[in-house]
């Protein structure tokens, strides 16, 4: 059986006081099915091949 891959448009390390205390990384996937408003990566909506698949 073959392992189940994520579509990641990129990940950010280092985030500094950006979400709360102390470092933390953003990890962006691609295909989110929630549309939000105001969404913080609209990247992640297209079908535009900027991602690469991982396994875990």
């Amino acid at each position: 059986m073959e392992p189940p891959r994520a579509k990641v448009i990129g990940v950010a390390r280092h985030r500094l006081a950006t979400d709360g205390d102390g470092v933390t990384t953003l990890v962006a996937f691609h295909g989110c099915p929630l549309h939000c408003r105001y969404c913080l990566n609209p990247q992640s909506l297209g079908d535009g091949g900027r991602f690469k698949e991982y396994t875990p």
